[in-house]
């Protein structure tokens, strides 16, 4: 894989999935990018709200037990409406998908997807800001 360069951005990821989290934070930190995270929907909202002037990017998880990913998005763009958005999700149709427009979705990672598609996504929206 090519050397990615540095992202100098923080990264909240919200996922329930211990191993995933794990996989994130490890490609994202090897980019050089701080990472946060949270482990259900009820922590992340708790943590964006402590933090939400330093998160530049949300990786949110949809399918959740607890506080579903779309009430997280809700309440995140209800603390923050600005602040990039993935979904990062495996049983999204596209019908799915085309509803969550109306909160602003700024990129969709289709489970399963590599660490370059990751980074690759994460550039182009850090690139964007």
């Amino acid at each position: 894989m090519k050397k990615t360069y540095l992202l100098r951005i923080k990264v909240m990821i919200v996922n329930d999935e211990d191993v995933i989290r794990d996989y994130l934070k490890g490609v994202l930190k090897s980019a050089g990018i701080h990472v946060l995270e949270a482990k259900d929907g009820y922590e992340a909202v708790k943590l964006f709200e402590e933090q939400k002037d330093t998160i530049d990017m949300v990786i949110l998880d949809m399918i959740m037990p607890g506080k579903k990913g779309d009430e997280v998005l809700r309440d995140l763009r209800n603390i923050k409406r600005d602040v990039k958005i993935i979904i990062s999700s495996g049983f999204m149709t596209d019908r799915q998908k085309e509803s969550l427009k109306s909160y602003h979705i700024d990129g969709f990672l289709d489970k399963p997807y590599t660490a370059r598609v990751l980074l690759k996504t994460i550039r182009d929206l850090a690139g964007a800001q």
